[in-house]
Order: C-alpha cells, then structure tokens, then sequence
C-alpha cells in the first residue's frame, strides 16, 4: 500500500544546572551538584495525519563530595538519581508507555605511591522499570567495582592495568518493546524476565610518551555474563524480527597508535584498532565493528594546527544469522584550525570523505538504508573565555 513520504516533527527542550561550592567545611574540599531536566517530542506524520506521537520527559541530579585527602587517598563520594517517563502512540509504537526510576551511590579513590598510581572505585544501583499498559513492574539491583594501576617505570615509560567487575540493567525498551521500530527497521520483542547483565574486564596498557617515536598499544578481554543485545529471529525483504535476549559472551580487542617526529612541525601516525566478539556457546554477535587502520600526518606553525588522514575500514564478514557481510572503504578526511594571536578565538575547518567513497556502518541495523556520510565539509569557530 502507498503511502506519503513519513516526516518527523520534532521539539526538544533540556535545562542544565551545575554547582560547585569550595571547602564548605573541614575535611571536604569541593561539593559539586549537576541536574537536568528534558522533555523531548516527535510526531511522525504521513501526510497532515499524525501516525506515530513520541513523547520523553526525564530528569537526573547528581551530588559529588570531594574530600581531603585520608591515608593518602584523595577521592569523592557521591549519590545520582534520575527518571525518566516515556510514551508511544500509534500506528508504530513500538513500547508500551513506561516509567523509569533510577538511583545510585558510587565512591572513587586515587592513590599515589612512587612510581605507582592507583584507582579504585565501587558503585550500586537500583532501577524500578514500570509498564503502565501491562501493569507490569521490574526491579533490579546491581553492585561494581574496578581496580586499576599505572606504573612510570621509567620517564617517558608507563604501563597500565585494571581489572572491573561492571553491571548494567536492563531498558524499558528491552524489557517491554513489542512492535514496529522503523529507526532500526524491524519488528522488536522484548523481554520481560531479563536479569542485570554482568561483566568482568581486563585491560592491560604499555605506552611511551617522550621522544621522537612515542607510541601506545592497549589490550583487553571481557567476559560478559547475560549479554543483552537483540537478536534476529527471521527476516523478509531487509525487515527483521528481534528478540532481546541473553547469552554468555566474550569480546576481546587491541588498540594500537604510533607517532613518528619528523620534525617540531611535522609528525606521522600509524594507528589501529580490532575487536573480536563470540558468544560462549560459539557463533558471532551482531553489528560488531569492522576493524580499522590508519595514517595520519600532523602539523603545528605559528597559530594554525592541521591534520591529513587515511582511515582504511576492512570488510565485516564475521556475522550472525541473518547480517550481511560488510565491505571495507577507505576515507580521506582533512582538517585545519587557527587560533588569532592574543585572542580568545579560534576557527576550524574540516572536510571529510573528500573521496566520496560510499561506505556502510556495519553497527548499523538501517547500513543499507543509511551509508556514512558522503563528502562534506564543517566549519566552526569557538571562542573560550
């Protein structure tokens, strides 16, 4: 059936306020308060008809106590809470309206022995997600906590490493959706029974920072236990069917960057960087991205800074059941800025993809639908005061 070509009427408002007041009493050098409050709106219209009406209102406020130091450790303790009401109404409403009601405590700590310095952090939180169709309510709680250290073993020279124990719970959206999400182009089924989703981390680092070669390379492991991600169940014509589901899973990735001096004007990088993610019981997650490499050419004179790369993005054909592979492209973007002597401002001018090559995210459920950005050009000026 024909129908007109769907536009999107859109209206967003966001308040923002944040405070700090210094040394208020002994013992704590700064409190700090951040708040928003959002109220977002769209109608997608077909025609003069109104098909689908979106509407989002939320609000989140933070506290952060930094305290003095005690038995060397300097750190801040601290609450968040936020909430967040959302509806949908229509031909595509895709959830049932929902509210969510979000809280947490957290504590990070940093410790500087020698050589040594080390971070430490623990976090809870709890979420109550209701359902108001279905007058269904679901409670989760979640505990984490990370460690980690770097080590300047030598100048110029420091080594990295930190293992995390992550929690994240679970979305209205994956937790209730049960209808057409034309942004992602299927049809989404969520899961009502969904646990937290949980993880341990490792990441190990090595870096140089000095010299005329400074380069840095980063790798990590993450075993996730009750991933969430939504997987397809069947396809017709590029619509899919997705279930939010669960499964034990791995992701496992290097970063790497090296830059060479050539001299105090000009530099040249070679960067790089892959993830490979499996689930435990074999087979390929989806949407997982493509690696990456790269080269670029830097420069500084006077007040101007200016950048060329090449950034060469393989093909994808790791993929899970019904996902294209995705071919590789490679993109030339350039960039220069420049800062007015004694002045506050600043211009900057990038072009990028100036090949105009075609390429497809592969992270994308609408890549076929929606290539990466041809040639264009952005210009901006900023003025710092």
């Amino acid at each position: 059936e024909e129908e007109a070509t769907p536009v999107v009427d859109m209206t967003s408002h966001r308040w923002d306020v944040r405070g700090e007041w210094r040394n208020p009493v002994q013992g704590v050098e700064a409190l700090r308060f951040k708040g928003s409050h959002t109220r977002y709106a769209h109608d997608e219209l077909e025609g003069a008809e109104v098909a689908t009406q979106f509407r989002n209102r939320a609000h989140d406020a933070r506290i952060e106590v930094q305290h003095a130091p005690i038995a060397g450790w300097r750190g801040m303790v601290g609450m968040q809470n936020g909430q967040r009401r959302f509806s949908a109404e229509g031909e595509e409403a895709y959830v049932q309206p929902t509210n969510t009601h979000k809280w947490g405590v957290f504590m990070l700590e940093e410790l500087q022995v020698g050589d040594w310095r080390w971070q430490a952090a623990l976090r809870h939180d709890r979420q109550q997600v209701t359902a108001f169709d279905s007058q269904i309510e679901r409670k989760h709680h979640a505990n984490s906590a990370s460690l980690g250290t770097v080590w300047r073993f030598q100048p110029g020279w420091q080594a990295s490493a930190s293992f995390s124990h992550a929690a994240r719970l679970p979305s209205a959206e994956e937790l209730f959706a049960n209808g057409p999400h034309m942004a992602t182009n299927s049809w989404e089924v969520g899961n009502s029974q969904l646990r937290k989703e949980t993880s341990n981390a490792w990441d190990v680092g090595l870096r140089k920072t000095t010299g005329a070669t400074t380069w840095s390379t980063n790798v990590y492991h993450h075993r996730i236990q009750g991933y969430i991600y939504g997987r397809t169940v069947d396809e017709q014509e590029g619509f899919q069917l997705q279930h939010y589901t669960q499964a034990n899973a791995r992701f496992t990735g290097l970063e790497a960057q090296v830059r060479q001096r050539i001299n105090r004007f000009v530099g040249v990088s070679v960067f790089g960087d892959v993830v490979r993610a499996k689930l435990a019981h074999g087979g390929d997650l989806p949407r997982i991205p493509a690696a990456r490499v790269g080269l670029r050419v830097d420069g500084t004179w006077q007040g101007w800074e200016g950048q060329a790369e090449w950034v060469q993005v393989l093909r994808q054909n790791r993929t899970a059941a019904y996902e294209d592979a995705t071919g590789g492209y490679g993109m030339l973007n350039l960039g220069a800025s420049y800062r007015f002597a004694g002045s506050p401002v600043s211009l900057t001018v990038k072009a990028n993809n100036l090949t105009d090559r075609l390429g497809y995210a592969h992270t994308s459920a609408i890549k076929h639908a929606a290539p990466l950005k041809g040639r264009n050009l952005i210009v901006g000026l900023r003025v710092d005061f």
